[in-house]
């Protein structure tokens, strides 16, 4: 019989579990039928996102002694923002703002850094789509039906094109005309998802290019004698 050292085993075991937890995929359910609806699901686990859910209120919660604390910790909460407002207005007037461009330009060469890996992983599953047209007048129905149906086709060819598109099995996807009926109606499901890992490369590509960028203009300002030049 092979049998592995503990220290071992315990190093196998942590990476397998490390793994398996960079390989779960993080999904948002956006869906419509009455309204909107959206939750955060990791494995079994749901959190609703939108609409939030409502706090039960319960008689305990309005005693005068709690009332005292939310009092107290209300009073604490406005002399924290008060103090943090006048600190940044002494950091703004000791900091050299930058100008609009250069923080576009920060804003654009991240977004570029990270837009095709982004999308890359990034992966839609297509449930149910289901839009019915209707606006109390035949022709103008029938014109609208092919306008949403143009709309529905060159959106899907496009995230097709550049993520990761899926139609789930059973998927119920069309553009209906209804004749008889003077308001549209849309039922829909789509699930946007990404996996632990591809979350964590964005972050730390992230990291990575916001950095590089501040110690280029650190190099910059210490070779022009402590005032920022762009090049």
């Amino acid at each position: 019989d092979v049998s592995l050292p503990l220290p071992l085993l315990i190093i196998l075991i942590l990476l397998l579990f490390l793994t398996l937890l960079l390989s779960l995929r993080v999904r948002v359910v956006l869906s419509y039928r009455e309204e909107a609806r959206a939750e955060l699901r990791i494995l079994f686990f749901r959190f609703p996102l939108y609409p939030q859910q409502k706090k039960k209120v319960k008689p305990s919660h309005y005693t005068y002694r709690r009332y005292r604390k939310r009092l107290l910790r209300q009073r604490k909460r406005l002399q924290a923002q008060r103090k943090a407002e006048g600190e940044k207005r002494i950091y703004r007037a000791k900091k050299k703002t930058h100008t609009r461009q250069d923080q576009l330009s920060l804003y654009l060469s991240l977004v570029t850094a990270l837009y095709e890996r982004f999308l890359h992983h990034f992966r839609i599953d297509v449930s149910r789509l289901r839009i019915t047209v209707a606006t109390g007048d035949a022709a103008t129905t029938a014109i609208a039906t092919g306008a949403v149906y143009g709309a529905v086709s060159c959106v899907a060819e496009l995230l097709a094109n550049h993520t990761n598109l899926r139609r789930t099995m059973h998927a119920d996807i069309a553009v209906i005309p209804d004749f008889l009926s003077e308001s549209s109606r849309a039922d829909c499901c789509l699930v946007f998802s990404l996996r632990a890992f591809a979350i964590l490369e964005l972050g730390i590509r992230f990291a990575y290019h916001f950095l590089t960028r501040n110690l280029k203009k650190l190099r910059m300002t210490h070779k022009n004698g402590g005032s920022y030049v762009r090049k």
